[in-house]
């Protein structure tokens, strides 16, 4: 036997009536589409070397729901903006090949673990108070994996990545910090500027370094002042870990360790894999979970449909990406492919 899991995902408000009338579905997903009384469940975008199943029964409809309980029932709905923080310590590959590095990642994910897609995640220092000092220098080991930048249009010239800012208001706003070594591999990443907003000419570190490099960024405009470091990762609509074939399983993210700040041999913020004096967060503008059981009129059949909106104002969130999943629908061993 085999079965099926339906999922609707929506970036603005659409009505479900009876069945299941599905669109904007995420990655590899199926659709399910009502004919009369033949089930039938179908890929939209069948890629070269793969089989689309058409399942069929001509005497009984195999499954249906018109959510005529008045509630949601076995179906489950997901905030896909509300994916948590990925920063968090971990012993894979970790720097010196032993103890816990700081690792941007999903470890359930691809090969080893690694990134979704529409992600912003950070790690922010505890202030550090650069007073006093000439020449403060930033410091940490890097090695990363991502989706290589070929095929960006300009402005952009790469799309998902990585880079280092400097707050001074006490994380109100953030500066990327220039002229890193080894320096950005590209000038404008389309996930920071187009993804979250962030506009044209926001640069980073995209592809692959797979071995640990030592990171140096001079910190001498910011002598006198008390500082917090961030390290942002941020990733665009499609191509990640989670999403092949156009990712890749392999895709590890990023992973840092041996962070320190120094002017000379006056050590001022160190953290070498240790959760003290480090802040992970998720800077995604969370979209909301709206889905609900709602009443209408001229519905395909009885009076209650499935929602996704504000029941009091009957509008909808900026950056949802809010998904209705059903239960798995049991089908039948008589299947035929096409």
């Amino acid at each position: 036997m085999t079965f099926l899991r339906i999922s609707v995902t929506i970036m603005f408000v659409v009505l479900l009536g009876s069945i299941l009338f599905a669109s904007n579905l995420p990655h590899n997903v199926q659709k399910a589409i009502p004919k009369a009384n033949i089930f039938q469940a179908e890929n939209p975008s069948l890629n070269e070397g793969q089989i689309l199943y058409r399942f069929t029964s001509n005497d009984s409809v195999l499954w249906n729901e018109d959510w005529e309980t008045g509630t949601l029932g076995n179906w489950w709905t997901l905030d896909e903006t509300d994916v948590g923080e990925k920063w968090h310590l971990d012993d894979w590959m970790a720097f010196g090949g032993s103890g816990l590095s700081w690792w941007m990642a999903d470890t359930t994910l691809g090969t080893n673990g690694g990134y979704d897609n529409e992600w912003y995640q950070v790690i922010d220092t505890d202030p550090i108070d650069l007073t006093g000092t000439a020449n403060p220098t930033l410091t940490f080991q890097s090695r990363w994996s991502c989706e290589p930048p070929a095929g960006a249009t300009p402005p952009y010239n790469g799309w998902d990545g990585m880079n280092v800012r400097v707050s001074t208001d006490g994380g109100a706003t953030w500066i990327v910090l220039q002229n890193p070594t080894p320096a950005y591999t590209a000038t404008s990443l389309y996930s920071f500027g187009v993804s979250h907003g962030e506009g044209p000419n926001v640069p980073g570190w995209a592809a692959q370094q797979l071995t640990w490099t030592q990171v140096t960024v001079d910190l001498s405009a910011y002598a006198g002042q008390t500082v917090q470091i961030r390290f942002a990762f941020a990733s665009d609509p499609a191509a990640s870990t989670a999403d092949p074939p156009s990712g890749d399983p392999s895709w590890f993210a990023w992973q840092i360790d041996n962070i320190e700040v120094a002017d000379g041999a006056n050590v001022l913020f160190s953290n070498d894999g240790t959760p003290t004096g480090m802040t992970p967060s998720n800077n995604v503008s969370i979209g909301g979970d709206l889905w609900h059981i709602a009443t209408g009129v001229g519905l395909p059949s009885g009076s209650y449909f499935a929602d996704c909106n504000d029941s009091l104002t009957g509008t909808y969130n900026p950056n949802m990406i809010n998904s209705l999943i059903s239960e798995y629908v049991w089908l039948p061993d008589t299947l035929s492919a096409i």
